[in-house]
């Protein structure tokens, strides 16, 4: 049986292969109505990149099976309630209800305590 390698990058490159792959399914996952433009994800990626958030973070993330993109995720840690935010979260459609979204949001779940822990001043 194949071991599963699962993955997440965070999207520090608009326009990017990895980029386009997230908008993909973010466009699959939610309708026009519930979605920021893409030109406001470009926006928010860019101020990250910029240090505009700090000490706050921001992540737009791809989740990977095997190297292959098959969800994404837009949360934010806000250092001030040292609390997270999820924006969005989506799995491609033809694999979701098979337990993916669980594992991305586990995963989103653990950089956000890793990031609380740092605010603590903890290791």
């Amino acid at each position: 049986m194949k071991k599963v390698n699962y993955q997440l990058i965070d999207i520090t490159k608009p326009y990017s292969k990895l980029f386009k792959k997230a908008i993909r399914i973010y466009k699959e996952t939610f309708p026009s109505y519930e979605r920021e433009t893409i030109k406001e994800i470009i926006e928010k990626i860019k101020m990250k990149n910029e240090g505009v958030y700090s000490p706050n973070k921001f992540y737009f993330v791809g989740f990977l099976r095997n190297g292959e993109v098959i969800g994404f995720a837009e949360f934010f840690y806000l250092f001030k309630t040292n609390s997270g935010f999820l924006s969005y979260i989506g799995i491609t459609p033809p694999l979701q209800d098979r337990g993916f979204g669980t594992k991305l949001y586990k995963m989103i779940r653990d950089i956000l305590n890793k990031d609380a822990m740092e605010a603590r001043g903890e290791p």
